[in-house]
């Protein structure tokens, strides 16, 4: 019975002595996504394999902030990410909320200063989560007017008026 050859795994970056990375290796080969997550994408401010830094966990949790419809901050210290991210949140119009901890907890400070600041609505239960949610979807399925004299109103108009721009 023959056995495989041994094969070094210097090749891959790996040794008898365990090293330390500075970051881990990006892997060899990823699985090819199916082909309905084919039509997905990813949203990015930096290209692939940039170092991670201060300042792009902040870029990512603004991105992070304007994809989603609400924002809820469980704990979070007085100078925490979470608390940058619902800030952003709330400056895009989104739903805030924050669950308030014990007053001797400093992690408790971050959704207590949000909630004194009028930023976020108190969060009790898993309910009031599902109707922030409810609210945000209820808004966006609301129908909305163009503003005068864009493009798709001037369309209509000249479509089912019949008449030519300059005369609306």
């Amino acid at each position: 019975m023959r056995r495989p050859p041994r094969r070094s795994g210097r090749r891959w970056g790996h040794d008898r002595r365990p090293r330390r990375w500075r970051r881990p290796p990006l892997p060899r080969r990823a699985p090819r996504p199916s082909r309905p997550d084919r039509r997905r994408g990813a949203v990015s401010e930096t290209p692939p394999g940039a170092t991670p830094t201060r300042h792009r966990f902040l870029a990512r949790n603004r991105l992070l902030a304007a994809l989603s419809n609400t924002t809820i901050v469980v704990e979070a210290g007085v100078r925490s990410g979470a608390l940058h991210t619902a800030r952003q949140a709330y400056d895009l119009g989104r739903n805030v909320g924050a669950i308030p901890g014990p007053v001797t907890s400093a992690a408790s400070t971050g959704p207590h200063q949000l909630i004194g600041d009028g930023r976020a609505r108190i969060v009790t239960d898993a309910g009031q989560i599902t109707h922030m949610l409810q609210m945000h979807e209820a808004l966006h399925k609301s129908p909305q007017r163009s503003p005068l004299g864009s493009a798709f109103s001037r369309d209509h108009a000249r479509r089912d008026l019949g008449r030519d721009t300059p005369s609306l």
